[in-house]
């Protein structure tokens, strides 16, 4: 089975990097595992991306932005993959969360053995996103990026899913046996003069009518239609949304505990 260890997809991320140099020290490139950092123009600069997010223009464009030219280029590397693992970061409060677009049999071995707590089910990005463009891709998103803890928990994460696959891979990180899901299919927009309320965290459920965000000025408040749980809220580098909304996927979970 042949992988991909990806990295620097958002160029404000340095994690990944430095999860690649961990595995490039401990196993190295074979034939069965490689390496790549995806938008390397932009993590030299320290920017999240040059013209437009590299996580939400895939299979790309010969002739789009910058970022839909990476996403072309790269879309024949990532479909000759097994398994592409895609390292994020995030100053959101989300930790311990691996994220899938699509439900197979094999990603859920996969992610099962895995040190996260929670998996998200990204329907609204499961055209577009990077790991969308592979046959099995995983994200693996643990906390900020400077974060040791969230950089040794990738790694730990990381090692137990190679060990599985037969990779000479030694962790003292041990497999969570029941994880919660959830499943994401919309966004909350911003809207000019609105803050999110620092009382609402993430994988904490929202109830109906309750107030997420509000404005300073006026007083006004942004309430919820339907109860939601909030995943990737309070995201300073998203300049559009609030966070995304997630529902549980009890049945997934049940299933993630049979297998």
């Amino acid at each position: 089975m042949k992988i991909l260890i990806n990295g620097g997809t958002h160029g404000t991320e340095q994690i990944g990097a430095n999860v690649i140099n961990h595995f490039r020290k401990l196993i190295g490139d074979n034939d069965n595992l490689h390496y790549t950092i995806a938008n390397p123009e932009a993590l030299s600069r320290g920017v999240r991306f040059i013209e437009s997010d590299l996580n939400r223009v895939f299979p790309g464009k010969p002739d789009g932005s910058f970022e839909e030219r990476i996403a072309y280029n790269l879309h024949p590397v990532i479909k000759s993959y097994d398994v592409v693992i895609d390292i994020h970061s995030t100053e959101s409060g989300l930790r311990s969360a691996i994220i899938i677009t699509k439900v197979t049999e094999e990603t859920i071995a996969l992610i099962r053995e895995t040190n996260a707590k929670y998996v998200l089910l990204m329907d609204i990005t499961k055209g577009n996103s990077l790991i969308s463009d592979a046959r099995i891709g995983i994200g693996f998103e643990y906390g900020p990026d400077t974060s040791h803890k969230a950089l040794s928990g990738t790694i730990g994460g990381i090692s137990l899913m190679l060990k599985s696959l037969g990779f000479p891979v030694e962790t003292t990180s041990k497999p969570t046996k029941s994880k919660v899901v959830f499943r994401i299919g919309e966004s909350l927009p911003k809207r000019d003069g609105f803050t999110a309320l620092n009382t609402i965290t993430n994988y904490t459920m929202v109830q109906k009518g309750q107030p997420y965000a509000h404005n300073a000025q006026t007083g006004g408040q942004l309430t919820a239609r339907n109860d939601f749980y909030p995943i990737l809220f309070n995201e300073p580098r998203h300049t559009d949304i609030f966070g995304f909304v997630g529902q549980r996927e009890h049945a997934l979970e049940e299933k993630l505990r049979r297998s």
